[in-house]
């Protein structure tokens, strides 16, 4: 017997309220469970198995998706449907099992509302796609680390908000009970990851066909036609730009290595140290005396949440995506060094093609970037007549105070209104003060004492 969505009473209704699940959306979803029981039971032996697909259905059909009430289910079309499911499991033979399931993949791709459900493409970048063995392994990975209960939440939320066919609706409820019966649920998620996998397979054979005709005229990849792609198969752009990061990875760390500088506007550095702070200082305030700050605290891991909560945002994606492309190609027009030039040509080439993973690229090269000033102190800032000492002064109200009056003289204002939020929701000098986090700077390489920076 499964216990998938098995909610206790007493425990936090998953709609998100913030409710125990009986003062919530117990009673809606058991209104819906107890019809269904009472309309199936007169011809079905209601198995166990039997038991949890009616239950599981009753909480994607009665949990509240929003403030406002659950909307009115109509149990006589759910329970027909069961039904159906059900006459046609008894009659299974092997061929029309596997047609089925291929009809569910096919269904996957083709419903557009269903293209969420997929594979990260981050995961599947770091697989040999063609090779089986390693595609199980993969299965099996999915399945022990991601929970089938998240993917039938967001089942529930597309069923109810799109129309979806009563065709449609026996394939996933059909789905469901499968990857109900399979204890490990593999054979759920093997659908989601067949159809993943279909999607980059297909469009990776409509990209080569953009570069085969690009390059019959000679010219660049046409950006506009590979967005469309991207847009089509967004398993696609993700799996395609993770792998584009990881060929480009060695030649990124050699240009940051190099002479080249990334004159990020001060504006931007700021706002990442700020934020990157509040970071550290969070998870550092959280695990005391627990962490370990020389084998725990590792920097990219900690600025995952920087990194959605920052560089995401249009400001510093804009700004950032231009200086980078700019340095970039002035570097590679400047260079008399071949190698060198090669380099910068793949890493531009990178970004020059729309995807999301320029956003772990760009957070490499700001948190480089923000290194370097830092070692390299004492610095002017831009254009100002402000002299950044040390480190310690980013964390003080006169120099913040001082760069907002200087960009609001420049007419920056948006630029302002940006470090506002962020200096204000970061609250970085209690939390320094709090935490007392110059051991953990020195150990990251951002000295704190002005003597030491």
């Amino acid at each position: 017997m499964s216990d998938v969505f098995d909610i206790q009473r007493n425990e936090e209704c998953i709609c998100g309220s913030g409710k125990k699940y009986k003062k919530c959306c117990l009673p809606t979803v058991e209104k819906i469970e107890t019809e269904l029981m009472r309309k199936l039971s007169d011809d079905f032996s209601i198995t166990a198995y039997a038991k949890d697909l009616i239950r599981v259905i009753s909480v994607m059909f009665g949990i509240k998706l929003d403030e406002t009430q659950a909307e009115a289910v109509d149990v006589e079309k759910l329970s027909n449907i069961i039904a159906q499911v059900w006459n046609a499991q008894e009659e299974f033979s092997e061929d029309s099992f596997l047609k089925l399931n291929n009809d569910i993949a096919d269904m996957l791709r083709e419903n557009e509302n269903l293209k969420i459900l997929r594979i990260p493409g981050s995961i599947l970048a770091h697989v040999e796609l063609d090779d089986s063995e390693q595609v199980d392994m993969l299965l099996t990975q999915i399945a022990d680390n991601f929970t089938i209960e998240e993917n039938l939440f967001m089942l529930a939320y597309l069923i109810r908000n799109n129309n979806f066919t009563e065709d449609e609706l026996e394939k996933i409820f059909h789905w469901i009970f499968m990857g109900l019966i399979d204890e490990t649920h593999q054979s759920f998620f093997e659908l989601i990851l067949q159809a993943s996998i279909e999607d980059i397979n297909e469009a990776g054979k409509k990209f080569e066909q953009i570069i085969k005709e690009e390059d019959e005229t000679a010219c660049q990849v046409d950006i506009a036609e590979t967005h469309e792609l991207f847009r089509e198969y967004p398993v696609f752009e993700e799996y395609f730009g993770m792998r584009m990061l990881e060929d480009i990875e060695d030649d990124l760390e050699f240009i940051l290595k190099s002479e080249i500088d990334f004159n990020f506007p001060f504006f931007v550095i700021y706002g990442f140290f700020l934020k990157f702070t509040s970071v550290i200082t969070q998870i550092f305030l959280q695990n005391l005396p627990h962490v370990d700050i020389n084998k725990e605290l590792n920097f990219m891991d900690m600025l995952f949440d920087a990194e959605s909560a920052f560089l995401k945002q249009e400001i510093v994606i804009t700004e950032s995506y231009g200086c980078i492309t700019r340095t970039l190609i002035e570097a590679m027009e400047k260079s008399e060094d071949n190698d060198l030039r090669e380099k910068l040509a793949k890493v531009t080439e990178f970004f020059l093609l729309p995807t999301g993973a320029h956003i772990l690229a760009i957070e490499k090269i700001i948190l480089t970037s923000m290194k370097k000033l830092i070692k390299n102190l004492p610095q002017a800032i831009d254009d100002s007549p402000i002299v950044l000492e040390s480190i310690e002064q980013l964390i003080t109200d006169e120099f913040f105070d001082e760069y907002i009056s200087y960009l609001e003289s420049k007419g920056l204002n948006e630029q302002a209104e940006f470090l506002k939020e962020i200096y204000e929701e970061a609250n970085i000098k209690c939390q320094i003060e709090k935490s007392g986090l110059k051991e953990i700077f020195d150990n990251l390489g951002l000295k704190l004492d002005k003597s030491e920076a």
